[in-house]
């Protein structure tokens, strides 16, 4: 447990990439799209590493997204269901959901990626890059970019079980098996999930025990392998299934249906070549995405949608290695395969540069990149600097300014009328912005500002529209980390956001506020005792009414605590008790849908 200790202190970079003490060989892959340790680094990042996963006893992405200061998750009911990520007052569409530094952003899809499908069991780390990305990561990171990294085969022959049983029928179980030696490597990860859940939609104030249950089940195989041909020459190959089946609520009707069906598969292969000036890969990926809606209520829907990609990366280090450039260019091609029959191809190339000076004690980081969408959207050229001092070893200042740009889905271009009237708009142009943060980092305490501003926003008036004016995001996030006793260590983060659009009115679903407070006690032997505590402020929502029409109303205000207990049997076994929402508290994330009530889990762990 000690370790766990010295590997959470890490997070605390995660506060906004400060250098804490004893952070060792942390390593991120998504500021510059190589990797580089992590206080190499000018960026706003989080890192949530695996020992952070299996401490909190984290089965799913939007639990560990939402212990993230500036992080906040809005779900359309339990497992399994809609749900957007908040990143410093920013939703799912201005977010760039990376697995393994491939596109998940569904081309289909209203709300970017399906988050809610992507499960823990074979995850190594987390990712969350905040701020303006598009200079590096073009389309779609204009709120940031959230890469989860998925884990490598290790030395040798290994193995791994997991099973979980819990509240509303909650079963999971996984295994992982890999072989890795100096020629090549290996890897299978199997999870599954099968909940009963609860009902999705909930009325203010309504008792969940006289609804029916929204069950879900999720199967995701995960297959890696790779071969080193020599010293300089190595190719890799990944592909991952996501099979899922979820019950929902149709419209006004919490006793309703509305199921769906996903299949989503991410697929990649790459060669590298490397040497002591740096490397050179090439890579090709495709992610696709199958989605069947066998509705009672509106009829039967189908979205079938790709995203393809190919691309050159070169990295080349210079000035005995103080320094380096990574050069590159890529094509993509999104496409909607049945009901809409369109596409579109974007070409990209970009640059980053990253220098030290005055004794290495400064970073300054400077990306550049040119997208050219043909005739359907004018070209785009976004960059983004970054420097960042380091005044001890305990104290650094870093800021960071970018441009960015988020394209109007397939969807938003194309979706046909409807009895409410118009939908699509085949005029929409992306969204444009920019993006400035500073930080401010003191062993354990982090200060972060960040100022977003939104031109040519997509709303929803007459069909989807380009709106006039300027929105503005902006707010601060205040950290605090230390070792209060021996064997506690206590975590206070408290984020403010402002978040307005052009005619000054709040955003809606973006809180005011929030505090997040962890409280973690290791004085037993071979025991980690936690505590995590969230108060989310008042936020602005929208009530939509049986005739259709909708309201504004006040929602937010709420506090919630969740607890675990682990137990390290051995360096092979560890049994976890986890109470999510411990004191059962009623809250609705988004307005009319249900929230996680109190729910209790027993886990364990076994590798091999």
């Amino acid at each position: 447990m000690k370790k766990i200790i010295t590997t959470s202190l890490v997070a605390i970079a995660s506060l906004s990439a400060s250098q804490i003490p004893d952070i060792g060989t942390i390593t991120v892959t998504t500021p510059y799209n190589t990797t580089q340790k992590l206080q190499d680094t000018t960026s706003n990042i989080s890192v949530i590493t695996n020992e952070d996963i299996e401490e909190r006893g984290f089965s799913t992405l939007s639990q560990a997204l939402n212990s993230v200061v500036g992080v906040e998750i809005n779900r359309s009911g339990g497992f399994g269901t809609q749900l957007s990520i908040v990143l410093q007052g920013m939703n799912n569409k201005n977010i760039l959901i990376l697995v393994d530094g491939i596109r998940y952003n569904d081309p289909s899809n209203l709300s970017g990626a399906s988050i809610e499908h992507i499960n823990l069991n074979d995850v190594e780390s987390i990712e969350i890059l905040k701020g303006a990305q598009s200079g590096v990561w073009g389309a779609d990171a204009s709120a940031g970019v959230i890469n989860i990294i998925t884990k490598k085969a290790k030395d040798g022959f290994s193995a791994s079980l997991n099973a979980v049983y819990g509240s509303y029928g909650y079963k999971e179980a996984g295994f992982g098996l890999s072989y890795k030696n100096l020629k090549y490597y290996a890897k299978l990860a199997v999870s599954k999930i099968d909940t009963d859940g609860y009902s999705a939609q909930l009325p203010k104030g309504g008792d969940l025990d006289n609804y029916e249950d929204d069950g879900y089940k999720n199967l995701t195989i995960s297959v890696m392998a790779g071969v080193k041909l020599n010293d300089n020459h190595k190719i890799d190959f990944s592909h991952k299934i996501i099979d899922v089946e979820s019950d929902g609520d149709s419209f006004g009707n919490p006793d309703g249906v509305y199921n769906s069906l996903a299949l989503n598969t991410l697929s990649n292969i790459s060669y590298t070549y490397s040497d002591s000036w740096g490397e050179i890969e090439l890579f090709a990926n495709k992610t696709k995405f199958e989605r069947e809606y066998p509705d009672e209520t509106f009829g039967e829907k189908n979205y079938d949608a790709s995203t393809s990609q190919i691309g050159l990366k070169s990295i080349i280090n210079y000035l005995d290695n103080s320094s380096f450039v990574v050069l590159g260019a890529d094509y993509k091609k999104f496409e909607h395969e049945n009901s809409f029959n369109q596409s579109y191809e974007n070409k990209a190339f970009f640059i980053t540069n990253s220098n030290r000076f005055n004794d290495n004690k400064t970073l300054f980081t400077q990306s550049l990149r040119f997208d050219d969408y043909d005739d359907i959207f004018k070209s785009k050229t976004t960059g983004k600097i970054g420097i960042k001092h380091q005044v001890t070893s305990y104290f650094n200042i870093s800021a960071n300014y970018g441009t960015a740009y988020t394209v109007p889905t397939i969807y938003h271009l194309y979706a046909p009328a409807s009895d409410w009237g118009k939908v699509g708009n085949i005029n929409l142009e992306p969204e444009d912005i920019t993006s400035f943060d500073i930080s401010i980092n003191w062993a354990g305490f982090g200060f972060t500002y960040f100022h977003n501003e939104i031109e040519n926003m997509i709303g929803f008036i007459d069909g989807f529209e380009n709106l006039d004016g300027t929105s503005t995001i902006k707010g601060y996030e205040i950290s605090f980390r230390k070792n209060i006793l021996e064997n506690t260590l206590l975590t206070i983060a408290y984020g403010v956001t402002d978040a307005r659009d052009s005619d000054d009115e709040k955003l809606l679903r973006v809180a005011d506020d929030s505090i997040k407070i962890s409280l973690d006690y290791y004085g037993i032997t071979d025991t980690h005792i936690g505590i995590y505590a969230k108060y989310i402020g008042d936020k602005k929502d929208i009530k939509f009414n049986p005739d259709f029409s909708s309201e504004i109303i006040d929602n937010g205000k709420y506090t919630t605590v969740d607890a675990i207990i682990n137990y390290e049997i051995d360096d092979k076994k560890t049994l976890y008790l986890k109470a999510d929402n411990i004191l059962d508290k009623e809250y609705q994330s988004v307005y009319g849908y249900s929230s996680n009530p109190r729910s209790i889990y027993l886990g364990v762990k076994i590798g091999f």
